[in-house]
């Protein structure tokens, strides 16, 4: 696998979308070094950024030492393994549609936006709108699954229409917003006016403190077999997750957002 260092600081964002294991991970280090970026409006080949090493491999790439100015790494990814070693920019996995990223790290936001297959990692936290529409787009995340170890910030799932995204920790405010399908989970605690706007889909919520719209109401606690078959799925991503899920066996569902004739439903523990 090669292995690509950063160097030197990088003082301003570069476009690294092109920096993924099937694009240039079975290429020879003289080839991959000569390649060329744009940064501070001027051309620099990877090699002045970067120290390489490594053996070719046609689907692994790691790229360590990473900077928030890295922007869009795994953008548009369709296979292999991207093994990622600091903190990133904007855009990580955006546009996805295949593979899978590891992120040892922080992220900041649109992480996963418009992501339609493959799997994101991240050990650290990310920022906005991660699983959200990219610019323009009128859905966000439409597949795949994006796992997050920390916190997420603002607006987490917005418009997801497909997929599953998992937060072990807390997020900002309106999370899963305007939501259209699909399954988020919050281990943590959600911020202000979680489901805000929701059409369909499901948002598990393991804290029972958190405050939800009065647009949607209250059916009951129930046994879903879904959450069955969602901890089956959880254990072959991440065996810690799947055994958070297990308070979820019995749920107390709200369903909503009735504002806007939305029929999501937001679950919580049951007794």
């Amino acid at each position: 696998m090669i292995t690509l260092r950063l160097r030197l600081p990088v003082p301003s964002p570069v476009d690294v979308s092109g920096l993924q294991p099937a694009l240039v991970g079975g290429l020879e280090l003289a080839v991959l070094g000569r390649m060329k970026l744009r940064m501070d409006g001027k051309t620099r080949t990877i090699d002045e950024l970067f120290a390489l090493s490594g053996k070719p491999e046609a689907d692994r790439l790691r790229i360590t030492g990473v900077t928030p100015a890295l922007e869009g790494l795994g953008t548009e990814m369709r296979e292999g393994l991207l093994l990622l070693e600091g903190d990133c920019g904007d855009a990580v996995g955006a546009g996805m549609r295949g593979g899978e990223i590891r992120l040892t790290g922080n992220a900041r936001h649109r992480v996963g936006a418009g992501m339609r297959a493959g799997l994101i990692r991240i050990s650290g936290s990310v920022g906005d709108f991660a699983g959200g529409p990219l610019p323009g787009a009128v859905s966000g995340m439409r597949g795949g699954s994006l796992l997050i170890d920390g916190n997420a910030g603002a607006r987490l799932a917005d418009r997801l229409r497909r997929g599953l995204i998992l937060v072990a920790g807390d997020t900002g405010p309106a999370p899963a917003s305007q939501m259209i399908a699909g399954t988020v989970i919050i281990l943590g605690t959600p911020g202000d006016s979680p489901g805000s706007g929701m059409r369909r889909g499901s948002l598990l919520i393991k804290a029972g403190d958190c405050t939800v719209p009065p647009t949607f109401v209250a059916t009951g606690t129930h046994e879903l077999s879904f959450i069955t078959l969602l901890m089956r799925h959880l254990e072959t991503l991440d065996p810690r997750h799947a055994r958070a899920l297990r308070g979820f066996r019995r749920v107390r569902r709200l369903v909503g957002d009735r504002g806007c004739g939305g029929q999501g439903e937001i679950l919580f523990p049951g007794r």
